[in-house]
């Protein structure tokens, strides 16, 4: 019995008494509250967490860039990508409009070019070989008659007649210095001793001349001149009959005249002398 009131003693005083026990049951149990103190403030999430602050600096430069070099493409790819992440931004949204609607035009370009089809090409071929034709054709050298005048007149002063002649020959297809250049080239046949092309020339000199010309009689004179050389005497004794004419002081025109008579006359002077010789009858 000891030992049970030694046993049952304690474990009574350490489980207490039944209404303390109750009560310690029903005691209210305080629940942990977190204290009053600021919390930290949590910043909202970005609306467009696919491009930094940075990123969309970095892309809108290298976008300009693109754009002012020309490269409208990859300008408008760029935009794009920056308008994906800010909607709102209305300066890259006008950037981007600005290049379609310049894009848009060339296009436009394009498609008329391409419709105007074969008459653009037709009218680009004829421009092209307009101008092959240009570069093919020979241009005509531009000739300086009086540098082969003045060497045609250095040949003849120095006796070399046929290159004389080969100048003058240039030269003389100067309208405007056709009648002197022919003249001396009519002089050079002359000198030369080829009368049909002097007398040649001298008359295409005569017939662009008129009596009124300074040099008209002098031409004629040396017309008249071949004509002689060229045993025509009947035709330079007609040309020295007009120049003596119009001036009957010109050069010697009345000695030449004077010296074509006599002989025209001394033929006939013999032949009637002999006439008489052979009427006579010799009484010898």
């Amino acid at each position: 019995a000891e030992i049970l009131e030694a046993y049952s003693g304690p474990k009574q005083e350490a489980m207490g008494s039944p209404s303390e026990t109750a009560a310690e049951q029903h005691m209210p149990i305080e629940i942990n509250t977190i204290p009053d103190e600021p919390l930290e403030e949590i910043s909202p999430a970005r609306p467009y967490p696919g491009m930094t602050d940075e990123e969309f600096t970095a892309k809108k430069a290298e976008a300009d860039f693109y754009a002012q070099q020309g490269l409208m493409d990859e300008a408008a790819g760029i935009y794009e990508s920056i308008i994906s992440a800010f909607p709102d931004n209305k300066e890259i949204a006008a950037k981007l409009a600005s290049l379609k609607s310049a894009d848009k035009q060339e296009d436009d370009g394009r498609t008329e070019a391409s419709d105007a089809g074969p008459a653009a090409d037709t009218a680009a071929d004829d421009d092209l070989q307009a101008l092959f034709a240009e570069f093919e054709a020979p241009k005509e050298k531009k000739i300086d008659y009086e540098a082969h005048y003045v060497a045609g007149l250095e040949f003849k002063r120095k006796g070399h007649l046929d290159e004389a002649i080969k100048q003058l020959q240039t030269a003389v297809k100067d309208p405007d210095k056709f009648q002197r250049n022919t003249t001396m080239l009519a002089l050079c046949y002359t000198e030369k001793k080829s009368y049909p092309l002097a007398i040649a020339e001298f008359t295409k000199v005569l017939d662009t001349m008129t009596p009124e010309d300074s040099t008209y009689l002098h031409v004629k004179y040396e017309l008249a001149n071949a004509h002689m050389n060229n045993q025509q005497v009947n035709r330079a004794l007609e040309l020295y009959y007009e120049i003596h004419e119009l001036n009957p002081e010109f050069k010697d025109v009345s000695a030449k005249m004077a010296s074509i008579k006599r002989p025209a006359e001394q033929p006939e002077a013999r032949e009637n002398t002999q006439k008489q010789k052979k009427d006579r009858v010799s009484y010898i």
